[in-house]
């Protein structure tokens, strides 16, 4: 019905944007229940943690994401853009180099390339994490290490 009243801009598009947002700030990916003549989205949130002292403010996403109704905009950065889970993840390779499954147990996520992709990528884009083998991405013996930014970066976060 508001498709055909012209209520709706795109068809489905809320759907798209409520993963790649959940993506963006570093959430569980939502899943969806089917019941009778409708859809139940969840949406895991951060909400628990935050309530129990467990995230600072530093922690979580910048203002430079912002979102309306017409969805997320995003301003251009000079800083590079991490997820709410870097300092675990820059924690787990900090002592030693550690394999990307590793990485996912300590995270509590599938290892797989979609979680790789959001905690791991843009901190290497970052130069906060290095690969033992640069020439090799893909080598089964790849191992991440925590470089020097980012053993500052969990300095100055207070890790």
């Amino acid at each position: 019905m508001f498709r055909e009243t012209g209520a709706v801009e795109q068809w489905g598009s809320g759907v798209q944007r409520m993963f790649r947002r959940a993506a963006e700030l570093g959430l569980g990916e939502p899943s969806y229940v089917e019941l009778p003549g409708r859809l139940r989205f969840i949406v895991p949130t951060r909400h628990a943690e935050i309530m129990m002292g467990g995230l600072r403010s530093s922690q979580l996403p910048d203002s430079s994401v912002l979102s309306d109704f017409s969805g997320p905009q995003v301003r251009p950065q000079v800083r590079p853009q991490v997820g709410l889970r870097a300092a675990e993840v820059l924690r787990t390779a900090a002592k030693a180099p550690v394999a990307r499954t590793e990485i996912m147990a300590a995270l509590g996520v599938f290892n797989d390339s979609k979680n790789a992709k959001r905690h791991i990528e843009p901190l290497l884009a970052a130069g906060l994490l290095a690969l033992t083998e640069p020439d090799s991405p893909r080598s089964p013996t790849q191992r991440y290490w925590t470089t020097d930014a980012g053993l500052a970066w969990l300095a100055s976060h207070g890790d």
